[in-house]
């Protein structure tokens, strides 16, 4: 699925609304699905936004991926994302297109 993608957090942090409004979103291929995540030793649901043209990440994956609502073409996912070897709180405003 093509979508469009803000991050709402940096290191942890929630941006307030008009930094988050600001940014220009990441575009990119949507996916979700159970994996085997071999530093956590346990299988994880993970959400992906993977470049269209060389199948890379865009931004850091969510680990634990949990939809928290979708309606209107859009929705919001939250989990963790590792930056380093550090897991830090994220949550992505998508909007399908």
């Amino acid at each position: 699925m093509r979508v469009k993608v803000r991050p709402m957090r940096r290191f942890g942090r929630q941006f307030l609304s008009n930094e988050h409004n600001a940014l220009p979103p990441h575009v990119g291929t949507l996916r979700v699905g159970e994996v085997r995540d071999l530093n956590l030793d346990r299988q994880v649901l993970r959400a992906q936004l993977v470049d269209l043209r060389s199948e890379a990440d865009v931004i850091p994956v969510l680990n634990d991926a949990r939809l928290l609502w979708a309606r209107d073409g859009k929705m919001r996912l939250t989990g963790m994302e590792s930056v380093g070897s550090v897991d830090y709180a994220q949550t992505w405003s998508v909007e399908f297109f």
